[in-house]
């Protein structure tokens, strides 16, 4: 009886702690296809390490209070890479100032990932003098009119990420 690859049975292992973690249907993913996790989810697979505090943006007054949603791929070094921002308000600003941020971010493997599997992922960045975010998730109290841009659901994000590659 022949044995499976070492890589089939990380890929089975990975995709069964996704679905127990609710991420939701996965698809057949090698080496170059990141497993897409849901922020919540993603604590299991990767652990932040570094972690910079969001700066408001050059320019702006340090309370001035913005948001940014940015897609990314955490690397098998733990790096984010193929960073996209997705969504952010009340300026493009507000979306490389995401973009920065989440691109000096450092992970660690989690538990459920020791072979430091690739994932893809999104974060919502706040700015401002109380950061109105718990999770991937805005918290209650957030001003919904400077706010409501960024509070997106995975599916939403996928959305909008996938239809900014096919260039629309």
């Amino acid at each position: 009886m022949a044995r499976p690859n070492p890589a089939a049975r990380r890929t089975a292992a990975l995709a069964t702690v996704a679905l127990l973690l609710g991420v939701g249907e996965v698809r057949a993913s090698g080496p170059d296809r990141p497993l897409p996790v849901d922020p919540e989810a993603l604590a299991p697979l990767w652990r932040a390490a570094a972690n910079p505090d969001p700066l408001p943006p050059l320019g702006l007054p340090a309370r001035a209070a913005g948001c940014a949603v940015v897609a990314f791929t955490i690397d098998a070094d733990g790096r984010p890479r193929d960073l996209a921002v997705v969504s952010a308000n009340p300026t493009e600003v507000y979306g490389e100032a995401g973009r920065r941020v989440v691109e000096h971010r450092r992970y660690a493997p989690g538990r459920d990932n020791p072979d430091a599997r690739p994932v893809s992922t999104f974060e919502i960045v706040t700015f401002g003098p109380r950061q109105p975010r718990t999770g991937s998730r805005l918290a209650r109290g957030a001003d919904p009119a400077l706010f409501a841009p960024c509070d997106l659901r995975p599916a939403e994000v996928a959305a909008r990420l996938a239809e900014a590659r096919a260039g629309g």
